[in-house]
């Protein structure tokens, strides 16, 4: 007989994608907890998806990171686009994660486009929050939100970890209840 506490752990994937070098790697290692993704400034580090899990009391996330999004030109770009548009359908929550800026990138807004038509449940991460001015950034929470209007936004900053412990708290609540889906020691 399954107790309450079984009733409501949460588990399930979770993709995080979005276009190359806004920080979905470091994402990654911040909720993961510690380095398990390359973090560099040159473009395509991640060439094939990166898997970390994230264990705590009442759930488990198992984490997709996937190459940054781009306009591929040589065959090996070309796979890479592949691999990062199918890992960001295995995830049952979608993190799109974009640059905070004076203004929403075409490169965003056209990532922001295609995950319209997602079924999975959506967060958009702006992140790099540290490095504009609060009265740049609520703007630029509006456009994102004007773009995906179903989707959670959450700004945040993956170096410095500010607004992280509210991002895990949003992707909680989004996985699926079921007992977790890969062995860990402690929860």
């Amino acid at each position: 007989m399954s107790s309450s506490k079984d009733e409501d752990f949460r588990a399930g994937f979770v993709a995080i994608g979005g276009r190359t070098n806004v920080g979905k790697s470091t994402l990654l290692n911040r909720l993961v907890g510690h380095k398990v993704a390359i973090v560099t400034p040159l473009p395509q580090t991640t060439r094939r998806r990166i898997v970390g899990i994230r264990n705590e009391a009442g759930a488990q996330m198992i984490l997709i990171d996937t190459p940054g999004i781009h306009e591929p030109r040589r065959l090996l770009n070309r796979r890479m686009m592949a691999v990062a548009r199918r890992s960001l359908t295995e995830g049952e929550v979608i993190i799109a994660v974009v640059e905070a800026q004076a203004k929403l990138a075409g490169g965003d807004r056209a990532f922001l486009d295609d995950l319209r038509g997602a079924q999975a449940k959506r967060i958009v991460v702006v992140n790099k929050i540290d490095l504009v001015s609060r009265q740049k950034l609520l703007p630029f929470l509006q456009q994102c939100q004007a773009q995906v209007p179903e989707a959670e936004i959450v700004p945040v900053s993956a170096l410095t970890g500010a607004n992280i412990d509210e991002l895990v708290l949003i992707i909680k609540q989004m996985l699926p209840v079921r007992p977790a889906l890969m062995p860990a020691d402690e929860y």
